[in-house]
């Protein structure tokens, strides 16, 4: 197995890792999105087609070949691989080509057999997979034939996936539909109650980027009340604008807003996370929770660029919180290593099912 690649297949992104000539790392992401016109022809596809989200004529349609428990569309979703392939010229040149994509705690057989299909029919010679929150874990550099548990916690676009693993399995997990897309909707539904000001979930997305900040001061102190009895202080106060289309006047509108509205907004959400950590918890033994206290708690996706989010997660569980380099590439990445690994035969071929 000389020529292979790690595969993220999302819904929101799909990312792929690999070495070119074994020497080279590649790493390219698209959005999984796909715009067609009246007719059905295809326009664009993936960062091409999101640039025309909210622009585009009223009988074009985009289509979301994968959501939160893997593909659900399978006919787009061999439109957009091929297209995502043959754009990032990954199967070029190679011979007998293998590749390690994730399949999420909540996917059922059907999906992953339609994932094993769709990239064998693109041309893989080997198709395997592995449980996301391993894949993100391997991808973080972690060696899971340690006997010691680590805490896996992969925040995403549409969901979310918490996962204790130990010697490459999963002791527990959960997989809940809360993710980011949940604060950018929240948002969006805030300023139309609110505000009668209409924004789409693209422009709530970047307000919440460059806008949400998680700090400390925003959480309730639960262990050390001050001295007046009050454990919480106030957020930041600092001000941002909104803008979009005034659902009363149909005119343009700019609506001045304070930080502390989007950390109400995202705050139920963070804490039914943490509430779920706790509920993880409960399923296991005193002994994997020592190992994940004195190791930390591992966070990827795209949660982890939240601002403030260590200092808010660490003061909430008391747990530290260890974020990779790259969040946003630890599944491809891990998908890929797990591979590598069994180039090298430094891991057995059936630790996890193969292709059919």
């Amino acid at each position: 197995m000389k020529n292979f690649s790690g595969m993220d297949i999302g819904a929101e992104f799909t990312r792929l890792y690999s070495f070119v000539g074994g020497k080279t790392e590649v790493f390219v992401e698209e959005p999984t999105i796909l715009l067609y016109n009246e007719f059905g022809e295809l326009k664009a596809f993936g960062s091409e087609a999101k640039e025309f989200l909210g622009k585009t004529p009223p009988f074009y349609y985009f289509q979301k070949p994968v959501d939160e428990s893997g593909i659900h569309q399978f006919e787009h979703a061999n439109v957009f691989f091929e297209r995502f392939l043959k754009k990032n010229a990954v199967l070029k040149g190679w011979s007998k080509p293998s590749v390690c994509f994730n399949s999420p705690l909540g996917s059922t057989p059907v999906q992953v057999q339609a994932g094993i299909e769709l990239l064998e029919d693109l041309g893989f010679a080997q198709v395997y997979t592995l449980p996301t929150p391993v894949g993100a874990a391997l991808g973080t550099d972690l060696d899971l034939r340690d006997k010691r548990g680590n805490l896996i916690v992969i925040f995403g676009a549409s969901h979310t996936e918490i996962a204790v693993v130990s010697l490459f399995k999963i002791i527990s997990g959960k997989h809940l539909q809360i993710g980011l897309r949940n604060i950018y909707q929240q948002l969006v539904f805030f300023l139309r109650e609110n505000y009668a000001l209409e924004i789409s979930e693209r422009m709530a997305e970047e307000l919440v980027a460059e806008y949400l900040v998680l700090t400390e001061e925003s959480v309730p102190n639960t262990h050390l009340p001050s001295a007046s009895g009050n454990s919480t202080t106030t957020p930041s106060d600092k001000e941002f604008f909104a803008v979009g289309i005034d659902l009363t006047t149909h005119l343009p509108k700019k609506v001045k807003l304070k930080r502390a509205a989007l950390l109400a907004i995202a705050q139920p959400f963070l804490d039914k996370l943490i509430l779920s950590l706790q509920e993880v918890f409960e399923t296991v033994g005193p002994e994997i929770v020592k190992d994940i206290l004195e190791r930390g708690v591992i966070f990827a996706g795209g949660g982890a660029y939240l601002k403030g989010f260590t200092a808010y997660f660490e003061k909430k569980t008391t747990m530290r919180l260890l974020i990779p380099e790259n969040p946003s590439q630890c599944i491809a990445r891990g998908n890929w290593t797990y591979l590598n690994a069994l180039a090298r035969k430094e891991l057995p071929e059936n630790l996890f099912p193969k292709e059919r």
